[in-house]
Order: structure tokens, then C-alpha cells, then sequence
């Protein structure tokens, strides 16, 4: 596919689900978590003379009373507006479930819902992933439901998310 930050006249781009977002704020599709290779070019969703890169609101995000983050089986619940540190520290209520996983860190990565939606952030030496791909660290991204998270190599976490 192209590169679309050559053109100026691509602000947004259209995945094949049929969803526009802004490649350069977000690294995957807020609906089915597709990369930006696979959008095309959407030159009909910026308004008439915004520059490149404008975000433009898509709407009001669902409504949800919380999410359940399962460690080694153990269910974590996170409701909106609060932010759950997994990891091995024994201060962290995540630390009996992943005690005898030594590629986690004691302070793994954070999950915060804010307004339905799930975000997390890697803290780590060995990684986080989404969808298998490796997450940079300190910086926040959202998960979909239908999206896996593993810690290190080898360490799933699990979403309970509420019917929508």
C-alpha cells in the first residue's frame, strides 16, 4: 500500500470493516484492530479545510459497568475509570497469579477503562503484546474485545468483557 503520510490530501483512512480513523494517532483500527496496511486512503471524512491530520470524532464510546482481566485464572475487575498494575510486585494484587512467572515483571504493565474503554500501557523488560505484536513501552493503547494480550513469551491475560 502507499505511504499516506506523503499526501496532503489524506487525513484519514478507511479500514475494510468500513471504519476511518487517523493513521498518525492511532496504530490500529478502534473497531476490529486491523493494522493501517490494510486501509485505504479516506479523502471524504476530514471537513472541508482541516488540515491533514485532523481527528475527527467518531462518536460517543459504548457504555460498559467494567471488565474482568483473568491472570492464570484469577478474575481482576477493573471498572470505569479505574487502572489495574499487573505484575509479580508483591504489592499488586496480580502478584500471587503470576508469582511463578519469571519473564513477568514486578511492575508488568497497567489496564485502565476509561468511559468503556480498555487501555494498556507495557512497563516491562520482556514485553507485552497485542494480537502478537510487541507494544512500546510507556505508551498507552486501546484493546478491543476480540484482541488477545500475552505477557513475555509465554503468559496469556485473559478479557472478560460484559456483553455489549
Amino acid at each position: 500500500m502507499a505511504d499516506l503520510t506523503d499526501r496532503d490530501d489524506v487525513a484519514t483512512v478507511r479500514c475494510p470493516c468500513a471504519e476511518t480513523y487517523d493513521p498518525t494517532e492511532l496504530f490500529q483500527c478502534p473497531r476490529c484492530g486491523r493494522s493501517p496496511d490494510d486501509a485505504l486512503p479516506d479523502t471524504n471524512s476530514r471537513p472541508a479545510g482541516a488540515a491533514p491530520g485532523t481527528v475527527v470524532e467518531s462518536g460517543a464510546p459504548p457504555a460498559t459497568a467494567g471488565i474482568g482481566v483473568v491472570v492464570r485464572g484469577i478474575r481482576f475487575a477493573v471498572a470505569d475509570g479505574e487502572t489495574l498494575m499487573l505484575g509479580r510486585d508483591d504489592d499488586l494484587p496480580t502478584a500471587t497469579a503470576l508469582r511463578n512467572d519469571g519473564n513477568v515483571s514486578r511492575f508488568h504493565a497497567s489496564v485502565r477503562l476509561q468511559d468503556g474503554r480498555l487501555h494498556i500501557t507495557d512497563m516491562s523488560t520482556n514485553g507485552t503484546f497485542v494480537n502478537g505484536n510487541r507494544l512500546t513501552k510507556g505508551t498507552e493503547y486501546e484493546v478491543l474485545p476480540h484482541q488477545t494480550i500475552r505477557f513475555a513469551s509465554d503468559v496469556p491475560i485473559e478479557l472478560d468483557w460484559p456483553d455489549r
